[in-house]
């Protein structure tokens, strides 16, 4: 059974525990110099033993403490060369490997460990990781986790840190993996899962639910990917789960979501490993001579922001959707971009490439006059650098007549 915290006391004594112990042992040897009735010199030469003993001791004991928990404060004191505290990541990782080795042993031979390590990551997550801590901490103090290490020091997260966590995880145990992203594009409703790459195919771990899908007549790690669920007549039906989960059992009640309803949305964006393609509309107000496309709830970004000897990821891009026929002038205004090769406007009829060397931050206006751009816009990246890195970062787009 998985337990509520780490406790670090197991690792590293505290300051107090080692004086005490340290005050009982001087008592003791004290108590028995007076016992054995040791007179004249032999009871000099046994004092100053004793005083050399325990300065010995002493010099252990504070090196030793030096990197002990602070009484209160669950940080480390990093000035002693001994003993240092491990994170709680490392910690983590320590409790997940056990359970899933010991598991592999007594109960899974010839299974994959990769089924084993994925299992007990994901459960591990799900139950330190609490979105409903999350919950609480946003609506109070606001300070929101912003690291794995942070959300396991609070016992907070969401499904982007869940997965964020996982990676890690899977990168220690040297696990196949890639994130499958979800954006539902009638509604701002997004989430993230986790596939893992064993015996020739990609299974799927929604960390956030602790949920996996199989037939109900296949074997305990023969689970099924997302590309396999939207084939199947209902998804929902093959899922295993943990159900009790307290922010499980909120979701249908109080926002009348179905936590799996994702797999299920009609209309949806879904980017694996990073490669996909999202979907823009229109603001309404803006459905006149002059488009205007904000990427609320999903990436605003398009292009490869990985490098390209990395496997499992790709590009990214963007469709801007109800372009008129009129609709030849482009303005983009970029955050920023990253790597070397040029931004790609393709149309219904042509295409155009302007280098990343002639944008610039700000409002960047491009002349589309040369393509058909009747229905949909294309934007994405051509990378010219030997790592295959080239993006773009945007905070709008506006499509307009001239």
């Amino acid at each position: 059974m998985i337990s509520n915290s780490i406790n670090t006391q197991e690792y590293v004594p505290t300051d107090r525990s080692m004086k005490t112990a340290g005050a009982s042992l001087s008592r003791q040897r004290i108590c028995r110099i007076n016992e054995g009735r040791i007179l004249g010199p032999s009871l000099l030469l046994v004092i100053l033993g004793l005083g050399i003993a325990i300065a010995v001791w002493a010099t252990v004991a504070q090196r030793t403490s030096a990197g002990s928990i602070a009484a209160g404060s669950g940080k480390a004191i990093d000035s002693g060369p001994l003993a240092q505290t491990p994170s709680q990541f490392d910690q983590a990782i320590d409790f997940i490997e056990g359970e899933a080795e010991w598991m592999a042993s007594r109960f899974g031979v010839g299974l994959p460990r990769e089924f084993w390590y994925a299992t007990s990551s994901m459960n591990f997550a799900q139950s330190r990781l609490r979105p409903a801590r999350y919950s609480r901490i946003k609506h109070t103090t606001g300070d929101l986790p912003k690291s794995s290490e942070e959300c396991l020091e609070l016992g907070a997260g969401i499904c982007g840190d869940q997965i964020a966590f996982f990676i890690k995880c899977m990168d220690r145990f040297d696990v196949e993996m890639r994130r499958v992203e979800f954006y539902n594009r009638r509604q701002p409703a997004n989430h993230v899962v986790a596939e893992v790459f064993y015996d020739g195919k990609w299974r799927l771990f929604d960390v956030t639910w602790g949920t996996v899908y199989r037939e109900s007549d296949a074997g305990i790690a023969e689970l099924m990917s997302a590309e396999d669920l939207f084939q199947a007549d209902n998804p929902r039906a093959l899922a295993f789960t943990n159900s009790t989960d307290i922010w499980f059992q909120l979701y249908p009640h109080y926002y009348e979501v179905d936590p799996l309803g994702y797999l299920s949305w009609p209309e949806k964006d879904v980017i694996t490993g990073g490669a996909g393609t999202i979907n823009l509309d229109p603001e309404e107000a803006s459905k006149t001579n002059t488009l205007r496309y904000v990427p609320s709830d999903r990436p605003n970004y398009f292009g490869s922001s990985r490098p390209s000897e990395l496997e499992n990821l790709g590009s990214l891009t963007c469709a801007l959707g109800d372009v008129g026929p009129n609709n030849n002038s482009m303005t983009i205004d970029i955050i920023g971009f990253a790597g070397r090769g040029a931004m790609r406007v393709q149309g219904r009829q042509g295409s155009l490439s302007v280098p990343f060397d002639e944008l610039e931050p700000g409002l960047n206006e491009i002349d589309l006059s040369t393509i058909q751009s009747d229905g949909e816009l294309l934007l994405t990246t051509e990378a010219s650098g030997e790592d295959g890195i080239a993006y773009v970062v945007f905070r709008s787009i506006e499509l307009r007549s001239r």
